[in-house]
């Protein structure tokens, strides 16, 4: 089992309910489908159910995900009517009619309706609901007020049973509420209390103990964490094969560029030599040059340019006269 609710009140709802197929279920304060959700792992199996929640934003995630379900744009209250509601941005799961305790956040308030449980349940009259969970941040007695628990009987009820986010028990003001109408508070813990149906005592057994490891589940963090490795895995996996294959790239191109190296300091190595046989051949020449026998030879050098001379202009005479 995969646990998404705050306090693993689904885990000892799914405990309790887990021979039930296809069952059906009431959320006053859903707030999101997946976090910190009662439901969502009921939805997963199957169930769906009406999910009741005044904050617009949360709202249209719920519209979203649950179309198996009936979401509803409202708070729960004792009667008809509208309410004004404070919004916390930064934490809308903490919207409530009363805010003090959270009043140095960041608030936006919003005039929302406001409508009795009895009412919002009228068209499944004949819809057995077999949980009922009540989160409404301080105004758990006003939505309790507007049930008809003599006409529509969940198994289970789940109800926030401390001040908002306070250790301060307040179920007082509102537990005769449920008990008067045939109700048993069978399990506290630390957060809510849990009331069975006095028809469906033979499940008050499934309460005895907190979760635990023969519930066999996690956490939906846990889960959520280990997705996140596995992505991360693959992406170190995918950055190192990427590395790999530049550190290829990069032998490759060394490789290339040693070549080009080497055969770039043959050719100033054979520019070097070349270089130093002009060097030679220049300093032949001009001890040839200087040398004696080349300016005894000069006057016969003299006679053989200008011999060359001449017959070059009277070859060039014979053409012209021929043509």
């Amino acid at each position: 089992m995969i646990s998404y609710a705050q306090n693993f009140e689904d885990v000892i709802l799914w405990r309790v309910l887990r021979d039930v197929s296809s069952g059906f279920y009431v959320d006053v304060g859903a707030f999101h489908p997946e976090i910190d959700s009662v439901t969502k792992w009921f939805y997963e199996r199957g169930w769906n159910g009406i999910n009741i929640e005044p904050v617009p934003e949360s709202f249209a995630l719920l519209e979203a995900a649950r179309t198996r379900d009936r979401n509803i744009c409202a708070a729960a209250g004792a009667q008809a009517g509208t309410g004004r509601i404070t919004i916390f941005p930064a934490s809308p799961g903490l919207s409530s009619f009363r805010p003090s305790h959270t009043a140095t956040m960041e608030r936006n308030d919003l005039e929302v309706e406001v409508l009795p449980l009895y009412q919002i349940l009228q068209p499944y009259a004949e819809q057995a609901i077999h949980f009922l969970k009540v989160d409404a941040e301080g105004s758990e007695r006003e939505v309790l007020l507007g049930m008809d628990f003599s006409r529509f009987r969940p198994w289970v009820v789940v109800v926030e049973a401390t001040a908002p986010g306070s250790q301060t028990r307040i179920s007082e003001q509102w537990q005769e509420t449920i008990t008067k109408n045939g109700y048993k508070q069978v399990y506290f813990d630390g957060l809510n209390e849990f009331f069975l149906a006095s028809e469906r005592m033979e499940l008050a057994s499934r309460f005895e103990a907190p979760p635990n490891v023969f519930d066999d589940f996690e956490l939906a963090a846990t889960l959520r964490e280990r997705e996140w490795r596995r992505e991360m895995e693959g992406a170190l996996r995918a950055r190192k094969d990427e590395l790999s294959a530049a550190r290829i790239q990069i032998n490759s191109t060394q490789a290339a560029l040693a070549l080009s190296e080497a055969v770039v300091a043959k050719l100033n190595s054979d520019l070097g030599e070349l270089a130093r046989a002009l060097h030679k051949s220049r300093e032949t020449l001009e001890q040839v040059f200087k040398s004696r026998s080349w300016r005894w030879l000069a006057p016969i050098r003299n006679v053989n340019f200008a011999l060359r001379a001449y017959r070059e202009n009277l070859r060039r005479d014979r053409f012209f006269r021929t043509e």
